[in-house]
């Protein structure tokens, strides 16, 4: 995918009103086509190093002539595509999870972040959208808004539990990338819909704007640039308690 006079694809990462470090991270690289958001945490401070590391990792992974080559074969086949990029992510797990181990912290409470993306492959009708953690991917058609990945949070666990007891907080997150030598990913090939939007963001966003308000926006905003403005600014009016990512793609081919 390439930004011309028929895509556009824009990305923003706000420290937003509480924080004093952005501990976030974004990334768009139309070459490769690949786009992702990385939200640090905890462990020395570091967490703005763990999202940076997870990104630059995952794009020097996928830009070996190896993979990427095979990833733009329009014949690849949906399995490979997954396999591909399932070792690229490995590989970023492995990379922080070493830094924790150079620091003595292999138990969990090391730096760690989430990451969500998406690659698009072959002919370019096709992604392999990636997740762990809580940031999230949305697909927005006909004015409805569906959320395309799973919510790895205690929270999520206690809705599709029944919602036995107290709610949970709703940022406790069960998975992150680097806190353990080994992680689940979740991972699917998803269609790139010509009459579709695509939106990544971190928790910054979805908690504080609705998913409602956000499908709005993403109506009224066609223009990428615009609606990744719109989106942080609506998040910060509403409190921004939290670094605030996003990464819009609004329209392809």
């Amino acid at each position: 995918m390439t930004t011309n006079a028929n895509a556009a694809i824009a990305g923003l990462t706000d420290t937003g009103k509480v924080r004093q470090v952005n501990e976030d991270a974004i990334l768009i690289n139309s070459e490769l086509r690949l786009y992702a958001i990385a939200d640090g945490m905890g462990g020395h401070g570091a967490g703005d190093v763990a999202s940076q590391l997870a990104l630059d990792t995952l794009s020097k992974c996928l830009q070996s002539d190896s993979v990427s080559e095979a990833l733009s074969n329009e014949n690849i086949a949906d399995e490979q595509a997954l396999a591909l990029i399932f070792q690229c992510i490995v590989g970023v797990n492995q990379s922080i999870f070493q830094r924790n181990e150079q620091l003595g912290q292999t138990d969990g409470t090391g730096m760690g972040t989430t990451l969500v993306g998406l690659c698009v492959f072959g002919d370019g009708k096709r992604a392999v959208s990636f997740n762990v953690g809580d940031s999230r991917l949305y697909e927005h058609r006909n004015d409805a808004l569906v959320q395309l990945t799973r919510d790895h949070t205690m929270y999520r666990d206690w809705e599709e539990a029944g919602r036995i007891g107290p709610a949970p907080p709703r940022n406790i997150i069960m998975r992150a990338m680097g806190l353990f030598a080994e992680v689940d990913i979740d991972m699917e090939v998803i269609p790139m819909r010509t009459d579709a939007g695509y939106l990544l963001c971190s928790d910054g966003l979805t908690g504080m704007v609705s998913d409602e308000q956000i499908a709005k926006t993403m109506s009224d905003h066609q223009d990428a640039n615009e609606l990744t403005k719109m989106l942080v600014q609506q998040a910060n009016e509403l409190g921004g308690s939290d670094n605030i990512s996003v990464v819009a793609i609004t329209a392809i081919n």
